[in-house]
């Protein structure tokens, strides 16, 4: 099995656990009887300690690795070398929970990533295949020492075909800027009402699993991520502006909208929360990026059909009268239309 770090300044190299030490671990907790149909599953937790164990042995003198504890767990699978499968992304409080085939974990085509949510300039530079040169101190100095450093002319100068070549020497901080448009998606499209569709469709398909911290921004009755948050006065639920129990001020007997959460009418009405509304669109736009093969298949399923001409009417068939040039094949054509010669 093979394993990636994407942690700060920590370098993103893969590692490598011997499939004997997984099926060490698992024999444990294997039960033949239970749902794992008798296959070696290891325990999350045993498997985070095990990847911690080997990144503790394979990390240089003086340099602490990154406590894997502490970071997302993602399991990736190629979908060139196997049949498709959701992308699974486990928080840190629940991959303990979680139980993993060791048959999966080992596969050619899978690649465990240990992950925080935001990737550091070292991360995304060696994932876009830049190649900056950074000493270890740099972290650790002020914006002072980088100034000096930068004025003088200090550091490796990379060359000018490289991808870094034109930012070498300006300091950590400039170069951060650039690389980290990427690592944010904001060189992304924005996003539209037809992709909040497309997303929520596979939402609601089970095509994406969430997270709970993605959970809370999710509608609380049709399930899917609004455009626009809104919370109920009566229970503080989260809905979208099509859910929401709205009260009718023009109604003359008093009608009023009963909310579908707790079943009670609420004294006012939601309160939109344009805060939330713009965390929901960067969670879609990075949705697209992820699910992007899954949203191109889905497109491509909705589009219509090619619209076949009208066949030729049996008499013309066989009369060789010329076609008609106006179209005689709808509902409210005439009867003896396809009798008759077009107009000249």
């Amino acid at each position: 099995m093979q394993f990636v770090v994407v942690d700060g300044a920590w370098p993103v190299v893969p590692c490598a656990v011997p499939r004997s030490q997984l099926e060490a671990r698992a024999a444990q907790g294997t039960d033949p009887g239970e749902e794992g149909g008798g296959r070696a599953l290891l325990p999350g937790r045993a498997l985070v300690s095990l990847c911690q164990e080997v990144l503790d042995a394979s990390s240089a003198q003086g340099k602490a690795p990154p406590t894997l504890r502490a970071l997302h767990v993602a399991l990736l699978c190629d979908p060139h070398r196997g049949p498709p499968r959701a992308l699974r992304i486990y928080a840190p409080a629940s991959v303990g929970h979680q139980l993993f085939a060791v048959q999966d974990l080992v596969g050619p085509a899978c690649l465990l990533a240990f992950t925080s949510r935001r990737e550091s300039l070292i991360s995304a530079a060696l994932l876009t295949g830049a190649r900056p040169a950074h000493k270890e101190g740099a972290d650790a100095t002020g914006p002072s020492a980088r100034r000096t450093e930068t004025e003088s002319g200090g550091g490796t100068r990379e060359e000018p075909g490289s991808k870094v070549g034109g930012l070498a020497g300006r300091g950590v901080s400039a170069l951060q800027r650039f690389t980290r448009a990427e690592t944010y998606f904001t060189s992304v499209a924005p996003t539209a009402q037809r992709e909040f569709e497309v997303v929520n469709e596979l939402l609601l398909s089970g095509m994406i699993r969430m997270s709970e911290c993605v959970e809370s921004f999710v509608c609380s009755v049709c399930g899917s991520l609004p455009r626009r948050t809104m919370t109920t006065s009566c229970c503080g639920a989260v809905v979208c502006s099509a859910c929401a129990p709205t009260l009718s001020p023009s109604s003359v007997l008093g009608e009023e909208a009963v909310c579908a959460v707790c079943g009670e009418v609420p004294l006012t009405n939601p309160e939109a929360h344009a805060g939330r509304d713009a965390e929901v669109t960067r969670l879609v736009r990075e949705l697209r990026v992820l699910y992007r093969p899954q949203i191109s298949a889905l497109a491509c399923r909705a589009l219509p059909s090619e619209r076949q001409p009208p066949p030729t009417p049996l008499t013309m068939r066989h009369t060789g009268l010329p076609l008609p040039l106006c179209d005689v094949s709808g509902p409210t054509a005439s009867v003896l239309g396809s009798a008759f010669m077009g107009p000249a």
